[in-house]
Formats: C-alpha cells, sequence, structure tokens
C-alpha cells in the first residue's frame, strides 16, 4: 500500500531524546505536497516522490544546532510508515508511525 492523503504520527529517537512529528501528506498521483511539524516548527515538504510502497522527500527541520535541510526516506505498510531522516552535520536517524 503507498502512502495516502493524510496525517502520520511519527516518532524518531535522536541522541537528545525522542521527537515526535507529524508529517501531513497530500498525494497527487506518484508525488506529495505537505507538512511536517516537529519541535515548534511546521516546515513544508518539498520533492515528495512515491514509487510503489517507498518514498522520499525533503523538509528543513528546526534543531538545537539550528534549521537543518533534511532527506526523508520510507516505506508503507498497511497505514504504518517507517523509515530515515538524513540531516547533515547529525548523520541518519530512524522513525516510525502510523496514519492517524
Amino acid at each position: 500500500m503507498a502512502l495516502e492523503t493524510g496525517k502520520y504520527n511519527i516518532v524518531c529517537m535522536a541522541k537528545l531524546g525522542k521527537i515526535e512529528a507529524v508529517m501531513d501528506c497530500k498525494v497527487d498521483g506518484n508525488t506529495f505536497t505537505g507538512e511536517l511539524s516537529a519541535m515548534g516548527s511546521t516546515q513544508p515538504v518539498q520533492n515528495g516522490v512515491i514509487d510503489g510502497e517507498s518514498f522520499s522527500c525533503s523538509v528543513k527541520i528546526k534543531t538545537p544546532l539550528g534549521m537543518k535541510e533534511t532527506k526523508v526516506s520510507g516505506t508503507t505498510d498497511g497505514n504504518n510508515i517507517s523509515g530515515t531522516l538524513n540531516m547533515k552535520m547529525i548523520g541518519e536517524l530512524k522513525y516510525t508511525g502510523a496514519k492517524s
């Protein structure tokens, strides 16, 4: 099952602790847009691409080190998603989530 329009509650474990986020997706064929809300900031999803059960996008995320360009990749399994956030200077963080 591919990524669908809707909100996904995401949890990511970082060195500074658990980060909770919401990704609000708007799917249009094999692309998507939307917003990612985390750590008191909401930023637009850019370059969202869907390929079967896989998806990827980029978004700027507010961190204690400032705004970081982040590459998001993941897969879907029913209403669940999982994948990685790759941030410059911070590295790769794994996340899991579910459609709300």
